[in-house]
């Protein structure tokens, strides 16, 4: 039987292990903390979640080496350690510099630091998804180039808004080239000095906007160094961003993939920062509330994300338009009346007999809106008009 790799549910210090091991006691020797050993196959749980977008497993693993684990006898106490049984339980021990690491995961996203020699390895330049940096399409994507904040060699004291990107070919085509290929064909970075005028590509798609997918900056450390701060907005991006440069196996990895599943449980934190902050200027949750779902009105650009549009929470629906604000408690009779035409979808909401208000919305943002009402226990009845 072959190894089994998993990581410690406390300190996340990782671990390789013989697979008759799955099941039993153990003791990290990082912490002391005493576990089951979960076995998990990583490229059925992490992967194939990150490619597919599939649910994430209840436990993360990861490849990376770790510290010595000491199992524990099936009926021996928690405070009594046995000798390791197995040699392949101790592993080499972590490194103590790595040329990445994972700063911190706040609002804004996911930030990774790393001396600005890294920029030289082509590997790490062409390391981003080919996909959006924002959402994960493929489809209707620009190049941009990673701009570092404060190395401006111009008098301007901001870098230039936007990338020139040689159009010798579609980004979609851009995304089958070889990362060698890819970084041959755009140019260096205007008014950047070396290693910062390198190319680090990465897409972006035509409805999300640019400026909120990704940051970069470069500021001095102890010692009359610099580092660079790279922060990616999507949690899961940046999962494939790490995964693609460093391997699985890296020592963050783990951590990152945590965040992101505690996320994904929590619509409201799920939101980017800027969408947040534009909601809460017309929805206030009361005490003990939660958000179910929001659903943007298209009247709205995705710059103009928070603005107006409709929000679910566990307990009320509320709607605000250009200053225009309704409010509907599920406790009270509302009808849904869909419309649908070739240039224009529209969903109206309102009391029973109650002029409605007009969501404009994308068809597939209609059955949330379904599913989330029915989940509540709202009453309402829906009524579908097709023309």
């Amino acid at each position: 039987m072959g190894p089994i790799e998993f990581s410690c549910p406390e300190c996340h210090a990782c671990f390789r292990v013989a697979e008759s091991l799955a099941g039993k006691r153990a003791r990290c020797k990082r912490c002391g903390n005493v576990f089951v050993i979960q076995a998990l196959s990583v490229e059925d749980s992490i992967m194939g979640w990150l490619t597919d977008g599939g649910e994430l497993p209840d436990e993360v693993v990861s490849s990376s080496a770790g510290t010595r684990i000491t199992p524990l006898a099936d009926d021996s106490p928690n405070e009594q350690v046995s000798s390791p049984r197995h040699p392949e339980a101790s592993v080499a021990e972590p490194e103590e510099r790595l040329p990445l690491r994972l700063s911190k995961i706040d609002e804004t996203g996911a930030m990774f630091v790393f001396a600005p020699s890294l920029l030289e390895d082509e590997g790490f330049r062409s390391s981003m998804p080919r996909c959006c940096i924002r959402c994960g399409v493929t489809h209707s994507l620009d190049v941009r180039l990673v701009l570092w904040a404060g190395k401006s060699t111009s008098r301007d004291s901001a870098p230039p808004a936007k990338s020139a990107v040689a159009r010798i070919v579609r980004a979609e085509s851009l995304r089958r080239l070889s990362g060698h290929e890819l970084l041959a064909s755009l140019p260096h970075v205007p008014k950047m000095p070396a290693p910062f005028d390198l190319p680090m590509p990465y897409f972006v798609c035509h409805c999300c906007p640019a400026a909120e997918a990704l940051f970069a900056r470069v500021h001095p450390i102890i010692g009359g160094d610099e580092q660079c701060e790279l922060t990616i907005a999507s949690l899961k991006r940046a999962a494939e961003f790490l995964a693609r440069g460093f391997g699985r196996d890296h020592v963050d990895y783990p951590l990152l993939i945590r965040e992101l599943q505690r996320r994904n449980a929590d619509p409201w934190g799920n939101l980017p920062a800027a969408v947040r902050n534009r909601i809460q200027h017309w929805f206030k949750p009361a005490m003990g509330e939660y958000l179910v779902c929001y659903v943007r009105d298209t009247d709205f650009a995705e710059a103009q994300d928070g603005q107006g549009g409709l929000v679910l929470s566990d307990r009320r629906l509320v709607f605000h338009k250009y200053g225009l604000k309704k409010e509907i408690r599920f406790v009270e009779p509302m009808e849904l009346h869909e419309e649908d035409s070739q240039d224009l979808h529209q969903l109206f909401i309102g009391r029973a007999g109650e002029k409605p208000f007009v969501l404009n919305c994308d068809p597939e943002e209609i059955q949330v809106i379904r599913q989330a009402l029915r989940k509540a226990g709202a009453k309402c009845t829906f009524r579908t008009k097709t023309s």
